[in-house]
């Protein structure tokens, strides 16, 4: 056994090889191009056919796992704030107009009301471009060229 097939024998998922043929293949390369790829290199056929077999077998996990995970649904926080704002203003409504009869209270629902905007403040706020250091003073970079 020379040296080249006691590295392909302990080849791992972090090798840059497997690590390339698996890119080629999610680009849609087939493995006889990737085979013949390999050829060119002169590698022997044992060796290729191990390196297809494990780029395959990492490829399918690839697969496999990126189907079987369920799809999140994820609500945008604008209309979660908005909901949330509607709901307190709701039923804040609905026990002081007496729609629900609470005899002489009424709930003020402020908690969703102030939760919502909460939401929408801090969307808005993380608008804001981080990437710029907004914390910097302006003339700080004058001072720095004298």
């Amino acid at each position: 056994m020379n040296g080249v097939e006691k590295n392909i024998d302990l080849l791992t998922s972090s090798d840059p090889v497997i690590q390339h043929l698996i890119s080629e293949k999610k680009k849609g390369r087939s493995s006889s191009e990737l085979k013949q790829e390999l050829r060119k290199k002169g590698l022997t056929a044992e060796e290729i056919s191990k390196l297809i077999k494990e780029a395959d077998g990492q490829f399918l996990e690839y697969l496999t796992e990126s189907r079987s995970k369920p799809k999140e649904f994820k609500i945008h926080p604008r209309i979660k704030g908005y909901a949330l704002i509607i709901l307190g203003l709701g039923v804040t409504f609905l026990t002081y107009s007496g729609i629900i009869d609470l005899g002489n209270y009424f709930i003020l629902f402020y908690g969703p009301i102030l939760a919502g905007f909460a939401m929408l403040g801090k969307r808005k706020t993380s608008r804001l471009d981080f990437q710029k250091n907004i914390f910097e003073r302006p003339f700080d970079k004058l001072r720095e060229r004298k």
